[in-house]
């Protein structure tokens, strides 16, 4: 076992913004997620991230307040889709366990022989331990950030640890473009400690990738694409300057990180948000904000086309680095590879009679395929029923003046959260939905909860609101 000192410096810092936003762990949480290669040390074979020291942190020190257990009976018991999380948490972990024992030597998987992608026979391996404690850890992150949000003055931390994380992603990426720019390869190395491969030196079309704190562009894209999310759904809601500022400096970095998954995700995410304008048009009539952002989109489309067509070679090398990150994608090497992996992950499926292989097994190239394959059709379910739950969001609540602020921040981790699968359908190597869906779903989740008790006058206080206020959680928070 080692520790990391840059690791433990990053960390230390991360708590202080924390403090100074007045929730060090929670807003930590959220602000350690951008620092996707920078490792706390070494444990065996893995280096866990940031984010699990902070995990590990915010679970104790909930745990161990005194109204913790009478507060977690109370999440239980007021929302049916906690008994969701409990299964799905139990279910994963055995088949981690159970699975790759059960069908040893009998099914193959997607595995590495020689640094080449070849077929393996399933066996238990670490990574069956190593991913089921994250999603065991995920999990119970889950139920103390609902105990926590019993209380739901402490969304207004959660909304400073969502801008927290969309602030760093946006400053680790332009300060790793504006160092390859300067002829500096990898600015940030120093905080990559991360025992994982880096793909941070490279580039496409005369463009530099930009990998920000993570391993690679893909990465970068995956979590740049769900703060700026956030930052577009607060912003429609509220109007926020910082919110538009961040969401603008965030869609230039996606632009320009040369990801193919950025290019894909937006297009999709592009889909949503149009038909969300339409519906909210059609319910309210069109908004001010939304109005603005159709305007801009079909400005910016009118000129470029009548750019293009005046002088065609000034966007020359850009449509090379569009082609060449999306188009020239799925016939290269690596492009091969992944649809080799989600290949192999289909007929392990099939051939464990839709049980699964168990996490950590194998890798794919979708988190959908992944899914399938290492948790079959039960998981699978399971995760399905929790997706739903966080889009339906907060749709027949909060409908009063006092609750448009938790409305609004609930539906901006929402949007958050989709974008994040999103973009993990399209790359994710693991079953695992991420931190920020399970953060997501415990926000909606006692966002809808306490806005319905709000919303009945005979409603009784919670057992957060009588112990757990928000004074005295804070510094857990």
């Amino acid at each position: 076992m080692g520790i990391s000192v840059v690791g433990i410096l990053v960390c230390f810092g991360l708590l202080a913004i924390g403090w100074c936003l007045g929730s060090p762990l929670l807003i930590g949480l959220l602000a350690s997620l951008p620092f996707g290669s920078t490792a706390i040390g070494t444990i065996g074979n893995s280096t866990p991230l940031l984010f699990t020291i902070f995990e590990i942190m915010l679970v104790v020190l909930i745990a161990v307040r005194p109204a913790a257990l009478r507060s977690l009976v109370f999440v239980v018991k007021e929302h049916w889709s906690s008994w969701v999380v409990i299964a799905l948490g139990v279910y994963v972990v055995g088949c981690a366990v159970f699975m790759p024992r059960l069908f040893a030597g009998r099914v193959a998987v997607p595995g590495v022989v020689g640094g080449y992608s070849a077929d393996v026979l399933l066996q238990p391996v670490p990574g069956n331990f190593n991913q089921a404690s994250y999603f065991a850890m995920g999990m119970l992150t889950f139920f103390a950030l609902s105990v926590y949000l019993l209380n739901l003055h402490n969304l207004t931390f959660v909304r400073r640890g969502f801008f927290a994380f969309a602030g760093i992603n946006a400053a680790l990426g332009i300060f790793d473009l504006l160092g390859k720019v300067a002829g500096v390869s990898d600015i940030l190395s120093p905080i990559r400690t991360a025992a994982y491969t880096m793909h941070t030196d490279s580039s496409v079309a005369g463009f530099w990738r930009i990998a920000g704190g993570h391993t690679e562009a893909a990465a970068f894209a995956g979590s740049a694409l769900a703060s700026a999310a956030f930052c577009l759904s607060y912003w429609r809601s509220t109007g926020s300057r910082l919110a538009l500022w961040l969401m603008l400096a965030l869609g230039a970095l996606l632009v320009l990180s040369t990801s193919s998954t950025a290019y894909g995700s937006i297009a999709i995410l592009s889909v949503f948000l149009g038909a969300a304008i339409i519906c909210s048009s059609v319910e309210n009539g069109l908004r001010k904000r939304d109005a603005a952002l159709v305007g801009i989109a079909a400005a910016c489309a009118i000129i470029i086309l009548f750019v293009a067509v005046i002088n065609p070679s000034i966007f020359g090398s850009f449509f090379d680095l569009i082609y060449g990150s999306i188009f020239e994608k799925a016939g290269s090497s690596s492009g091969v590879e992944r649809a080799y992996w989600n290949s192999r992950s289909l007929d392990a499926f099939v051939a464990t009679y839709g049980l699964g292989i168990g996490i950590g097994s194998s890798r794919a190239s979708s988190w959908v395929v992944a899914v399938l394959s290492q948790l079959g059709v039960v998981g699978f379910a399971l995760i399905t029923v929790l997706t739903i739950v966080l889009i339906r969001g907060m749709h027949g609540v909060g409908k009063g003046r006092s609750e448009n602020e938790v409305t609004a921040i609930a539906n901006a981790v929402r949007a958050a959260a989709i974008a994040s699968l999103v973009a993990n359908s399209l790359i994710g190597g693991g079953a695992d939905p991420g931190l920020i869906f399970i953060i997501a779903a415990a926000v909606i989740i006692q966002s809808r909860t306490i806005a319905s008790r709000r919303a009945g006058s005979a409603a009784s206080p919670t057992p957060a609101d009588t112990h757990f206020g928000s004074g005295a959680i804070t510094m857990a928070g």
